[in-house]
């Protein structure tokens, strides 16, 4: 977790005053070209955007860092909004003292998405090194409603001293929950030690199950993927 953001104007700013910019794309030879549009600058380097979309509304989270907060507590879960070609928006998902951060959000269906992220639960304020904080980070998860704008309060999935990180919502058939990396102890990546595992939690319709192991062993887990197919395999 940094506070490394660009050094000129506020953190987290709407850049609804520039015009798309045509893509200087090394690969122009091979693909079609593209438009990028600034959305947001002076984000934090951990920023970790993900996006989701539905048939007119674009919705990108992203971790918001607040200057005014200490270190410890400064980032937020933020959000850039566009429905069909209106102009962005910029809000807080999240505004506590804790610090929450790689979000990352899926669509369930035209009205509903599904965000989960990392969630700092506990006092870090005397750590001194990234280290300190694995054991205090946690597993939330909260539901959008697309058409209210409506966050449902953010549930936690898990409450441990273990660390628990790389929250990534799924679907596969008829299945929707999350997948997240859990080490053993407090480890940020698993060793010979204290290894990692693959842990999965379901939403039910009515809550959250409880977290099931997929796999482990005395081993770290750099990063992984997840995909289905028709058939929801």
């Amino acid at each position: 977790i940094g506070e490394r953001i660009l050094k000129w104007g506020d953190s987290n700013r709407l850049s609804i005053d520039y015009p798309p910019d045509k893509c200087n794309d090394i690969f122009s030879d091979r693909i079609s070209a593209t438009t990028d549009e600034s959305v947001t600058e002076n984000l934090t380097w951990v920023a970790h955007p993900s996006i989701a979309i539905n048939g007119n509304k674009t919705v990108i989270l992203y971790g918001a860092y607040d200057t005014e907060k200490e270190w410890y507590q400064a980032t937020d879960i933020g959000e850039a909004i566009q429905e069909d070609t209106s102009l962005w928006s910029l809000n807080l998902v999240t505004d506590n003292s804790n610090s929450e951060f790689t979000p990352s959000i899926l669509k369930v269906n035209e009205n509903i998405f599904l965000a989960s992220w990392s969630k700092v639960d506990g006092d870090i304020s005397s750590a001194q090194a990234p280290e300190d904080m694995a054991p205090y980070l946690e597993i939330v998860a909260s539901f959008y409603d697309a058409t209210s704008g409506v966050w449902v309060p953010p549930v936690p999935l898990t409450d441990n001293n273990n660390s628990d990180r790389k929250p990534l919502p799924i679907m596969f058939g008829s299945h929707t929950g999350v997948l997240w990396i859990q080490n053993q102890g407090g480890e940020l990546i698993g060793n010979s030690f204290s290894g990692d595992a693959l842990m999965y939690s379901e939403w039910n319709g009515t809550g959250w199950e409880s977290p099931l192991l997929l796999w482990s062993d005395q081993k770290g887990i750099i990063n992984y993927t997840f995909i289905s197919d028709d058939q929801g395999e």
